[in-house]
């Protein structure tokens, strides 16, 4: 009878250690999953950091895109009132003479091209490497210039 109750007693002992065994395994396991979900994660929002500096920057660039844009819209129509005020007649003497000693002093194709400018009758093509040039509807009028997706 002793015999049977140590062996039971070691069977329990060793059923116990196996137990506690796999415990460790499982909690081993857990662990290194739970590390490697951390690193997934960390790595994730480190992506999703970069991302977001990414689309900051495409914000603050349109933003400036945007308020270039609307600086040049604002020249647009200072241009427009300054041709519908040279198209206004008739003008007073002296303004009529400004107008006579500003041209005076011009080459004729200068001349001509500087008083069909005043009234609106042409414009002058902007360059696209003057640091002013607005570039804000280029997209619209040439894809290529774009970023399309």
């Amino acid at each position: 009878a002793e015999k049977a109750a140590k062996e039971e007693a070691e069977a329990k002992a060793a059923a116990e250690k196996a137990a506690k065994e796999k415990a460790e395994a499982k909690a081993a396991e857990e662990a290194k999953q739970a590390a490697e979900k951390g690193a997934k994660d960390a790595a994730e929002a480190k992506a999703k950091a970069a991302d977001e500096k990414v689309e900051a920057k495409k914000v603050t660039s349109s933003d400036v895109s945007y308020s270039r844009h609307l600086e040049a819209q604002s020249k647009l129509l200072e241009r427009m009132k300054e041709v519908t005020q040279m198209r206004q007649q008739p003008k007073d003497i002296s303004e009529e003479n400004r107008l006579k000693e500003k041209y005076a002093v011009l080459p004729l194709e200068e001349r001509a091209f500087q008083i069909l400018f005043d009234l609106g009758m042409v414009e002058q093509t902007p360059d696209p490497d003057d640091p002013e040039y607005d570039d804000f509807l280029d997209d619209d009028f040439a894809p290529e210039n774009g970023e399309w997706e």
